[in-house]
């Protein structure tokens, strides 16, 4: 055992003792003055050790773990950083009177790993100041580090500061590099993907440090290097020659490749990843660190191909139609995209099972297209493609969202924006349903069933949608109108169907008289709903849907006709008409043209299955609660800034607007002063949705680029809400996964993490563990993994979340400068010296012992109230 006492305060106590000593001994005042002086004096000596802290420590040999940096911009210092060590162990041998220290060292190498297989290529201070703190196993000790503070990954100040609370000093030790001729690549910037078809352009920064120039070279001329790009098999794909300023320094040269599909091999082209290998010719002699002159790089290659299909409504010359020739109009101008037109009776086969299986296409952009049009195997095709990764963009407002039906359906369950429901609508609406009852009705449409049958079962599903305030009417007719229901509340649908059932087919068709019959009974239904108290502040939507499945072939002048009920219709109170084609006989030319001058929209019927959903899409007028018509400002969403979008981007207006509301996982990116949300993505199904809600398909047209690239794009690494990082363990590294902001709904996703160019279902396809809400790890990787791009993939056969690639390893180089300022950080938080190996620099204090340690100032405080009760007694006696 052995007592430790700070020295300071020991040398006041045996001060006061020696000066009580003389007291005693010149005091001449007989035996009792002098013992209670004695007394006195103890006293206040031991108060004065208890107050000192001395300890009593068991024998133990305190620990210093010496961490040395091993990483490729440390390589010059390395052997001078050694010396100096060695040099600070002999100035503690020495003042220990030429004994060894009375402490252990423990020597670990680290540099993108602590211990096992270190990457030359990058420095994990954070990592190696943990191993040296595990090292210590919470005993007392110190940490000494050699390197130049040059880290490549977080965590090294957490680790400083995690070492000062347990009472552990780090010191650090970056002496200056060795005078030799070194040359190397110090930076190496190439683009994290490329196209397959485009040539692929590496910047290269290569330097020297002026030292000892080739024997022959003139003075004052640039060093000439050669920088070469080469495959990993040997071939060489680019050389350039370049010249270095002549006492040294570093320069920036571009390598221009071919493009990736002339040569990578097959397996890369397939996984996606190709690995490269950039090196640095010289004619330095004696460069001692050769590794800084090749640097591996790894990129993600994207191929050329058709990538988004532009779906519109089947009448290419209605208003659907024109705004996806403009939409296609714009894609060819912006060069974003190779657009296909197409219909949405076209989109199950050209989309062919899937983006992975058939044409192609990354993404599929459905333009002003109402729910009813798009039929059940469309949109199982559709939702496929989403499962196979692929992207869907929806844009429109007049007949897409709310006034194209989408409240309800499976389509806006797909959407970031959803429509709002018909029981939203802020007017009060009068419908007047006009229904076909020629003889060509009575044809079979479907199981047991003709087409007027078929008719009344959707009318009696129209009624139960209605709302409390609304008022439904019908009107029949072949030949000649007849009114059946004048417009009142809609009864219970049984009722209304069981009330329809003796309606017959029979005779022809004149649809014009009917329409005549139906405006009228809309006005005078509205005129009396408005005078009423629950009409709505604007007045009741009047409405006419007509259910027709042939020709007017009743009709003498169907021009004039047409003519004469569509000025009827227009004149204020303004009535708008749809039509439901049921069938395919209709007169789809005269329907168009008769809903296009009021107002309303064509919708399609091809069997029973699709007559209620159009007819309840057809039933739906544009009006201001769900398509709002002024003049909107633009301002940004809260994903605005992800995707790159400035305040420039949200200059302009909208006019026309689908009003809609943002679903709790969406990401807003736009939205109208005053109106609502305009865009939106989400991820769904596997794949990535878009919406644009506006009828001015390019009133935002950077907006409209940013969703454009996000669906049809690149499988995009700077997804929102989606962050990656490779985290250093000892040994290797993992892949850690954040679904940022995602909530409940990144939870519980099955996924892998691969490595590009193995198999699926090798050793290389991990899963990925959800080790905290929306956050992934992998097992750990071995050392090797640093070389290889890793893509984030779904646990299923196609799916994709999202392809992100790992920063490869940074070129680090032995050129690089120090950075102190970052080392005298690490070193203040833990209370510990940084030194650079100067002449008559302060030695590194010794590690405290390790042995148990006991506090004598309890004991030395009792025996000073001892010795003050003594001295009370002798005064007293």
């Amino acid at each position: 055992m052995a007592i430790e006492l700070p020295v300071g305060t020991f040398g006041l106590a045996l001060a006061l003792l020696g000066a009580a000593v003389l007291a005693c001994a010149r005091r001449p005042a007989g035996r009792r003055p002098r013992l209670q002086l004695g007394l006195r004096l103890a006293v206040a000596v031991m108060l004065a050790a208890a107050i000192a802290g001395p300890h009593l420590a068991a024998p133990g040999t305190g620990t210093r773990v010496v961490l040395e940096d091993v990483s490729l911009s440390f390589a010059l210092r390395r052997q001078r950083a050694a010396e100096l060590l060695a040099r600070l162990e002999a100035g503690a041998r020495a003042a220990r009177g030429g004994h060894s220290p009375a402490w252990r060292t423990l020597h670990i190498p680290f540099a993108a790993s602590a211990g096992g297989s270190p990457d030359p290529r990058a420095t994990d201070l954070g990592a190696a100041l943990a191993a040296g703190l595990a090292a210590l196993g919470g005993a007392p000790g110190d940490l000494v580090l050699l390197s130049d503070g040059r880290a490549t990954a977080p965590g090294a100040l957490l680790a400083a500061e995690r070492a000062a609370a347990l009472g552990v000093r780090i010191h650090a030790l970056c002496p200056p590099p060795l005078e030799l001729p070194a040359a190397g690549i110090t930076a190496l910037r190439g683009p994290a993907r490329a196209r397959a078809e485009a040539p692929l352009v590496i910047e290269v920064h290569a330097g020297w440090n002026g030292r000892h120039a080739p024997p022959g070279r003139p003075h004052g001329a640039p060093l000439e290097v050669r920088l070469a790009a080469r495959l990993p098999g040997g071939r060489t794909l680019a050389r350039l020659a370049a010249e270095l300023p002549a006492f040294g320094g570093e320069r920036a040269v571009r390598l221009e490749l071919p493009p990736p599909a002339g040569w990578a091999d097959a397996q890369a082209l397939a996984s996606g990843l190709v690995r490269l290998e950039v090196a640095l010719e010289h004619p330095l002699l004696a460069d001692p660190c050769p590794e800084d002159e090749r640097v591996p790089l790894a990129v993600l290659l994207e191929r050329d191909r058709p990538r988004l299909l532009v779906v519109g409504p089947d009448q290419a010359s209605g208003d659907g139609g024109r705004a996806a020739a403009a939409f296609g109009a714009w894609l060819e101008q912006g060069g974003i995209a190779h657009a296909v037109p197409a219909s949405a009776a076209e989109l199950a086969a050209v989309l062919g099972g899937g983006a992975a299986e058939g044409a192609g296409f990354e993404a599929v952009a459905l333009v002003e297209l109402p729910a009813a049009a798009l039929a059940p195997d469309a949109l199982a095709a559709l939702v496929r493609h989403l499962e196979a990764g692929g992207g869907v963009l929806v844009l429109g407002a007049r007949h897409a969202f709310g006034p194209g039906g989408y409240a309800g359906t499976a389509l806006q369950e797909l959407l970031p924006l959803a429509a709002r429901p018909e029981a939203e609508r802020e007017r009060a609406l009068v419908l007047l349903a006009v229904l076909d009852r020629s003889g060509s009705m009575g044809q079979p449409f479907g199981p047991g069933a003709s087409k007027l049958a078929a008719a009344v079962r959707a009318l009696g599903e129209l009624a139960g949608a209605l709302g409390r305030r609304d008022r439904l009417g019908l009107v029949a007719f072949a030949e000649r109108p007849e009114l059946l229901r004048a417009p009142a509340p809609a009864p219970p649908p049984a009722q209304l169907v069981q009330a329809l059932a003796g309606l017959e087919a029979g005779g022809g068709t004149e649809l014009f008289g009917a329409l005549e019959v139906a405006i009228a009974r809309a006005r005078q239904a509205g005129a009396e709903l408005a005078d009423g108290e629950d009409s709505g502040a604007a007045g009741p939507l009047l409405h006419v849907v007509v259910l027709t499945d042939g020709r007017s072939d009743r009709t003498p002048d169907p021009e004039a006709a047409l003519e004469r009920v569509a000025a009827l219709a227009a004149a204020p109170p303004r009535v708008t008409i749809s039509a439901v084609a049921i069938g395919p006989d209709a007169d789809r030319e005269l329907l168009r043209r008769l809903v296009q001058r009021s107002g309303g929209a064509v919708f399609e019927a091809a069997g029973a299955a699709e007559l209620g959903q159009a007819l309840r899409a057809a039933a739906r007028p544009g009006e201001p609660g769900l398509l709002l018509q002024g003049r909107f400002a633009l301002e940004p969403g809260p994903a605005a800034q992800a995707f790159g979008l400035g305040a420039e981007a949200f200059a302009g207006t909208v006019t026309a607007l689908a009003r809609t509301r943002l679903r709790p996982a969406a990401a807003l990116l736009a939205a109208a002063r005053g109106a609502g949300p305009l865009a939106a993505v989400w991820e769904h199904r596997g794949g990535r949705v878009a919406a644009y809600a506006t009828a001015e398909i390019a009133a935002a047209p950077a907006v409209l680029r940013a969703l454009v690239q996000q669906v049809a794009g690149p499988p995009a690494d700077a997804l929102p809400g989606v962050r990656a990082w490779r985290e250093l363990l000892s040994g290797g590294a993992r892949a850690v996964v954040d679904l940022e902001g995602q909530g409940a709904a990144g939870r519980g996703r099955a996924l892998v993490l691969r490595l590009p160019g193995a198999a699926a279902g090798s050793p290389a396809e991990l899963p990925l563990v959800e080790t905290a809400p929306a956050r992934y790890e992998s097992p750990p990787l071995g050392p090797a993994a640093g070389e290889l791009g890793l893509v984030l993939e779904p646990a299923a056969a196609h799916p994709r979340l999202a392809r992100i690639l790992l920063a490869p390893p940074l070129a680090e180089s032995a050129l690089d400068t120090p950075d102190l300022a970052f080392l005298r950080r690490i070193t203040a938080l833990s209370g510990g010296q940084l030194l650079r190996g100067a002449p008559g620099e302060q030695l590194l204090p010794p590690p405290a012992p390790a042995g148990p340690t006991t506090s004598l100032a309890p004991a030395l405080a009792l025996l000073a109230a001892a010795l003050f009760v003594l001295e009370r007694l002798a005064g007293a006696w």
